[in-house]
């Protein structure tokens, strides 16, 4: 016999009748599932010579028959049955004419009302007679959602894991972005804060690490403080990301700046306050976060051990199992803010400085500690300000190695095609043995401050160049570089100043995708919702299924400069 619907039919918990199938045929059977035990189910059939035998699905005993109508009550442990149709004479005859099957449990309560929209009588549980409107997705979702995603203009439906597109077909294993992926791509979401307000300017720092990303808006008021700055923590639940916390500062005052920079890993999160007050004017400070479970906890606040005014301590940082190195780019040594950074590690819940990191050939104005990244043993120091030889400002990086707790410099780092005022090291990331180091005003050919990013490889002590990176379709005054991430095979590059078509400043970021050695553009990502002078791209960050970009300028309905954050999804 063949089973027709190939497909098994679901019984109903409720009492309406189910049309199995209008071309049913006798010598077919159809198969019923989720069957309650105790109920009565009746199954029909339109032809009134046809022969019921109902059969269990796992043993094949008959356990009802019947002509043209038969009721089964359910046994216990019987949750799925054949029911094959037959003619009584001959004896199991079949016949190729249509017939109508039906099925109902007769013994069970009741459909529920129904919800009519437009309709007096809905036939089913919302039965609306006209259009529907959807929005985006308001709360953590749930299997069976549906949504309309504005940033995507597509419909979507949320299968326990991720939102998939109802329109459009998938994109390929291992691709970045959404449906589907040309050369500049639209992101997977955008999140803002829940309480912004104009020129909080939330994205001036982006970090994200597994399923949480950590957003700074150093520019929120917070109460009567302006300028005392937040940071906010979003979690990913499914490809749907949601705020969890709106971390300040304890001790927060007006115009610290918390939030200027940022970075997670884990359970922690380190965030610079580099104009906080502390004993001298703008000396800085950062603070650690502990998650536990939902809840994110102040743990400690640090400072440099020889902090002094200006120092602008927390102006850079990053963390990365139980070490942060912060960046004091302002700090006085041989000349006036030649730089430092400042390692510390955590013992429990304390955290304490276990080296301070200058460069060794430093000199005035260099900036060591504009930036910072830590991976492992090794630190990278960007010195943006630095002179090379007779190129005022070209900048340098400086890579240290710990052994034990003693940290020491391993190797200075330039960039090749590098000139005057590139301002190379402005932008550092590591992540094992590679590095990479943004040169936001390089001049690349004719274009001024085009910029450009220079990947370096480890090998034993030695790091050498291995790609420069620049934007395939770079211009005049893009700052490409200006900020940059790395994680394993793939480099997330900002260009906050790039014009796209005649909207100028709107911003972009690079995706860059090694294979052996070389390292190639993969995707130009710009927001599907870009305007003037939202400059996407002015900080980045990117983990193994997510690439962050933010656009700090942004306007909301009615916020000039709230910013908001956009989130790129590897599939």
């Amino acid at each position: 016999a063949t089973q027709f619907p190939a497909a098994p039919v679901m019984a109903s918990a409720f009492n309406d009748t189910i049309v199995v199938s209008t071309s049913s045929q006798a010598g077919q059977y159809f198969r019923v599932e989720q069957l309650q035990a105790g109920q009565t189910y009746r199954f029909t059939s339109s032809g009134s010579q046809d022969y019921l035998t109902i059969r269990d699905a796992t043993s094949n005993v008959v356990v009802g028959q019947g002509t043209a109508v038969v009721d089964y009550v359910a046994g216990a442990g019987v949750q799925a049955v054949n029911v094959h149709i037959n003619l009584i004479s001959p004896p199991c005859g079949t016949e190729a004419v249509n017939r109508t099957t039906k099925m109902v449990c007769s013994s069970c309560t009741a459909t529920p009302a129904g919800v009519g929209v437009g309709t007096a009588s809905p036939v089913a549980a919302l039965d609306v007679a006209g259009e529907i409107r959807l929005g985006n997705v308001t709360r953590t979702p749930s299997a069976g959602m549906v949504r309309w995603n504005a940033a995507s203009q597509d419909f979507e439906g949320y299968n326990g894991s991720d939102w998939l597109s109802l329109t459009k077909s998938r994109p390929a294993a291992g691709t970045w972005g959404e449906y589907p992926a040309p050369a500049s791509v639209n992101e997977s979401g955008q999140v803002t804060s829940g309480d912004g307000l104009a020129q909080d300017l939330f994205g001036y720092s982006v970090s994200t690490h597994g399923d949480y990303t950590i957003i700074g808006a150093p520019y929120a008021n917070i109460g009567a403080a302006a300028d005392r700055g937040a940071a906010y923590v979003f979690f990913r639940n499914g490809n749907a990301w949601l705020q969890q916390a709106k971390l300040v500062a304890a001790d927060g005052a007006a115009n610290d700046n918390f939030g200027i920079a940022v970075s997670i890993n884990g359970n922690y999160a380190i965030i610079g306050a580099p104009y906080d007050n502390t004993t001298g004017i703008q000396q800085g400070s950062a603070y650690i976060f502990m998650r536990s479970g939902t809840t994110w906890t102040q743990q400690a606040k640090i400072t440099a051990s020889d902090m002094g005014a200006y120092y602008s301590f927390g102006g850079s940082v990053s963390i990365n199992g139980d070490y942060v190195v912060v960046g004091s780019a302002g700090a006085d040594g041989a000349g006036l803010t030649q730089g430092a950074a400042y390692v510390f590690v955590r013992s429990g819940s304390t955290w304490s400085q276990q080296a301070k990191l200058t460069a060794s050939d430093g000199l005035t104005e260099d900036y060591f500690g504009v930036s910072v990244a830590i991976s492992g043993n090794y630190a990278i120091i960007g010195a943006n300000g630095d002179d090379v030889g007779a190129n005022v400002d070209q900048g340098s990086a400086y890579i240290f190695m710990r052994n034990g707790s003693s940290w020491a410099q391993q190797a200075k780092v330039v960039g090749s095609s590098a000139g005057g005022a590139d301002a190379f090291g402005t932008s550092v990331a590591m992540d094992g043995d590679y590095a990479i180091v943004g040169a936001p005003w390089n001049d690349v050919g004719g274009n001024a401050d085009q910029g450009a990013a220079y990947v370096f490889l480890r090998n034993g002590t030695n790091w050498a160049q291995q790609a420069r990176l620049l934007a395939a379709d770079g211009a005049t005054d893009d700052f490409f570089g200006y900020s940059a991430s790395i994680q394993g095979n793939y480099a997330l590059v900002g260009s906050h100043k790039d014009n796209i078509g005649a909207i100028s400043d709107q911003g972009s970021a690079y995706l860059f995708n090694r294979n052996g050695s070389t390292w190639a553009q993969q995707l130009k990502i710009t927001a599907s919702d870009g305007t003037t002078s939202d400059e996407l791209g002015l900080s980045v960050s990117i983990g193994s299924q997510y690439a962050v970009i933010a656009a700090y300028a942004k306007d909301q309905p009615g916020v000039i400069n709230q910013g908001a954050v956009y989130f790129i999804r590897k599939h």
